[in-house]
């Protein structure tokens, strides 16, 4: 019975183990002033966070939680929110995205990004 008992404990874990979240590939692009000023691409796990300041002061975050859920926020240098954007753990990898900083502090996201376009109204 306990030879049973543990192949059946096996049995569950080492799927449980091989469905480990994978890490997420982050390309994305800033527009200010109608074109593009910033492009960038990151790769993080699971777990961890990536932070970058726009020379505007606005800071976009980049995480991954342990489940492999990316999520893209905007804040300003208060730290409030402008813009937050979560995927499902499921979706696109590499996520690619695109933020524009359009007049009077509105800020655009499109992802995937549609070329040529900053999407400010």
């Amino acid at each position: 019975m306990n030879r049973f008992a543990l192949l059946l404990l096996l049995a569950f874990v080492v799927p449980a183990s091989c469905l480990a979240a994978e890490p997420v590939s982050f390309y994305g692009s800033i527009w200010d002033n109608g074109g593009v000023s910033l492009r960038f691409d990151d790769i993080i796990p699971p777990g961890q966070k990536r932070t970058m300041e726009l020379p505007a002061g606005q800071i976009v975050e980049m995480s991954v939680d342990a489940a492999g859920v990316p999520t893209v926020r905007m804040v300003d240098r208060s730290g409030k929110e402008l813009h937050s954007s979560v995927s499902t753990p499921d979706g696109p990898n590499p996520l690619h995205f695109m933020y524009a900083l359009c007049r009077r502090g509105v800020v655009a996201y499109s992802s995937p990004p549609v070329p040529h376009k900053s999407g400010c109204p």
